[in-house]
């Protein structure tokens, strides 16, 4: 009848506390995401870039535009 009155855990998720803090929860996976995320952005950000320089330096040949604007004949 004793042993139903312990002072000991009935269950495993229940801890006696130690007094000393719990350790904090590092922060690496939020820092990683993070790094991705930007790493991700930059990448897009060039190849954007680059299109919209070659795009800006080819563009006419490929479009005809300041052809039609100025009223040239088309070829």
């Amino acid at each position: 009848m004793s042993d139903q009155y312990s002072t000991t855990p009935m269950s495993s998720f229940e801890e006696i506390p130690s007094g000393e803090p719990p350790e904090k929860k590092s922060n690496t996976t939020l820092i990683i995401i993070i790094v991705v995320v930007v790493l991700l952005c930059c990448c897009c950000a060039a190849v954007v870039g680059g299109f919209g320089w070659w795009l800006w330096n080819n563009g006419d040949a490929l479009f005809g535009i300041s052809r039609n604007l100025l009223g040239s004949p088309v070829i």
